[in-house]
């Protein structure tokens, strides 16, 4: 091989390394870019669900707030009317009584579309406890009496203060408070 024909070859290898050179810097750079648009779009669907998970924790927190809310109330209504079955005097509670019935039926409605399992079994419990005792004071303000009438509404009262205890464990509990993991999140 001649000189000149080394210096050709040279030559041609060089231009095809230099055009080359370019194709892969640029073929480089864009899959460096898609990988960049791939991390960007993984990114933003980790907020997205990130942001849902907060939005349902939020959404469970507030119905949790509100049901915890109803529920003391309703049991704070019908302990006091028990306190006054000694005195005969219920009728001024019934109303009461009602209401926080009604207001413990709405919030209770609200937390099936967004409480866990286990927390409407809770509630559940808590609300049939509730709900018997209510029961009884209703009965005896329209002139069921019985001997043991106040001594079976303190029980129901204490089982259903025990139920109502439970209830707001397990609400804590899934919303994380308690340390242990929530459900569903």
């Amino acid at each position: 091989m001649s000189t000149s024909m080394v210096a050709l070859l040279v030559a041609v290898v060089g231009v095809l390394g230099t055009l080359t050179s370019g194709l892969l810097a640029q073929r480089s750079a864009g899959k460096t870019k898609l990988l960049e648009l791939q991390y960007a779009q993984h990114q933003s669907a980790t907020d997205r669900e990130e942001a849902r998970r907060q939005a349902r924790l939020e959404a469970r927190r507030a119905c949790y707030v509100l049901l915890n809310q109803a529920v003391r109330q309703h049991q704070a209504v019908l302990s006091k009317a028990i306190a006054s079955l000694q005195r005969h005097d219920l009728h001024e509670y019934i109303e009461e009584v009602n209401s926080a019935l009604k207001a413990q039926r709405d919030t209770y409605a609200q937390a099936q579309m967004v409480a866990s399992d286990g927390v409407m079994e809770a509630a559940n419990h808590a609300l049939d406890r509730l709900n018997r005792l209510a029961a009884l004071v209703r009965q005896y303000a329209d002139g069921y009496r019985s001997e043991s009438v106040h001594d079976d509404a303190q029980a129901l009262d204490a089982e259903a203060q025990d139920a109502v205890d439970a209830l707001l464990r397990r609400m804590r509990s899934d919303l994380g408070v308690t340390g242990s993991q929530p459900e569903g999140l």
